[in-house]
């Protein structure tokens, strides 16, 4: 999926609280959880369940994944989204405010 923006909070310079960000996730209507998947370990080959970051989540409309909202691998505390801009903008925007937080496209 096209990256398209992120979920920031420039006032404040810890950014969003992942806990608080999971709780969004699963009171949002239009948000879900990365399930596990199962697979093979690429090293032992032994099978494994591969569990999804409690900060990683599908944008569903009409029970379908239009979008992706990520947690920042990389430690800046904020929400990267991607999807069509079309369905997935007014999402992330409402998000956003709900977090205290903006939504800016890229």
């Amino acid at each position: 999926m096209t990256a398209i923006g992120i979920i920031s909070v420039a006032a404040n310079p810890a950014g969003i609280a992942l806990e608080e960000w999971t709780q969004v996730i699963a009171a949002h209507p239009n948000l879900e959880r990365v399930p596990s998947v199962e697979g093979v370990n690429p090293f032992t080959r032994a099978p494994m369940t591969f569990k999804g970051h409690p900060g990683d989540a599908n944008v569903k409309i009409d029970g379908k994944i239009v979008g992706e909202m990520e947690w920042a691998p990389d430690d800046s505390n904020c929400i990267w989204v991607r999807g069509d801009p079309a369905q997935v903008s007014a999402i992330a925007a409402d998000v956003a405010a709900k977090l205290g937080a903006v939504f800016r496209l890229d």
